[in-house]
């Protein structure tokens, strides 16, 4: 019999898993090695044997130690190019500082000049993969034209958000005066102010009985009433809503000072509730701020208009007419 089953997880629980299974698997460093080596035909690679081994030669015992510091200065012999990119021995001295855990490690098993060797390998590996990075670009014109779009994407955004979204949200009086000229648009539709009654799953056999009591009493004689000082099982709170905003009122006929919706319960804790209209407020104007993320949206349209037209008037834009009908012919 199955004992459990399990599901398809979502990618990324396992992304960080399944990398580390693919980078243990032999093949993946079949494939990085063919691919630095291909890096290398490609890039013309060279080595400048005589300065490593210059550099090699004049390592102490204690390179294999957590004692070890680069050398200063740093040295500027070539050390190995990819195309027009040297890397020096200080470089590469700078990579060894950094490396001690590795340096540590290799002290266990290697020579010094194994050691040295082995980090030096590792050290092209990283370069080479980094020197690619740099050439993606002149390779694929698409990546090239997708990372301007990215680039152009992220100075978009930082300038609208110091020319439009900031401006809007912190240019105090601005966003008042822009009120003072827009605020017929931003209206409460009919309200009404309720007392939400609340009562425990344990004393629902009291929902008739506080129905009718709470018709005609205050909220401070219904909790009196029901409550005691030792046993809670009604809540109350005051709440204001808007026509179309709840689904309780919007089912009673007239809104009314008195008038009581239908009950409902509450699926989480079980517990019986309604509300009772205790005032009712007519459509009216919202103060600025009511309407404050409304107003700044709107605040935010206005300023971003007005930096267009400001670009566009120190930028002015020429279309040449002759290609743009060219290429709606093309298109068609």
């Amino acid at each position: 019999k199955r004992i459990s089953k399990r599901g398809d997880e979502p990618l990324p629980l396992v992304k960080a898993r399944l990398t580390n299974l693919v980078k243990k698997d032999s093949r993946f460093e079949l494939a990085r090695k063919a691919m630095i080596e291909r890096i290398k035909r490609q890039s013309n690679f060279r080595e400048f044997e005589t300065n490593y081994q210059n550099f090699v030669g004049n390592l102490g015992d204690d390179f294999l130690t957590y004692r070890w510091k680069a050398p200063a200065p740093p040295s500027s012999e070539p050390l190995f190019a990819f195309g027009e990119l040297a890397y020096t021995v200080g470089d590469f001295a700078d990579y060894l500082a950094r490396s001690t855990r590795k340096r540590l490690t290799l002290a266990r098993k290697s020579t010094l000049e194994e050691a040295v060797r082995a980090l030096y390998q590792d050290f092209v590996e990283e370069c080479a993969l980094k020197y690619e990075e740099r050439q993606l670009e002149k390779k694929y014109p698409e990546f090239k034209a997708l990372m301007r779009e990215y680039e152009e994407g992220i100075l978009l955004f930082e300038a609208t958000k110091r020319a439009v979204w900031d401006k809007a949200a912190q240019d105090t009086a601005g966003l008042k005066a822009f009120f003072e000229t827009v605020k017929g648009k931003y209206q409460w539709k009919e309200r009404a102010v309720v007392s939400e009654y609340r009562l425990k799953d344990s004393a629902k056999r009291l929902h008739l009985q506080l129905r009718e009591y709470a018709k005609t009493h205050s909220p401070e004689e219904v909790l009196a009433h029901f409550n005691t000082d030792s046993t809670q099982v009604l809540f109350h709170r005051r709440r204001t809503f808007e026509r179309g905003r709840n689904e309780l009122l919007d089912k009673i006929p007239e809104w009314e000072p008195g008038a009581l919706s239908i009950s409902d319960v509450n699926k989480r804790d079980k517990s019986i509730f309604f509300y009772k209209i205790e005032e009712v407020l007519p459509p009216q104007p919202k103060t600025l701020e009511e309407a404050r993320g409304y107003v700044i949206a709107d605040y935010q349209d206005v300023l971003e208009a007005a930096w267009v037209e400001e670009l566009r008037q120190e930028y002015p834009v020429e279309v040449n007419r002759a290609v743009f009908e060219s290429l709606i012919r093309a298109g068609q």
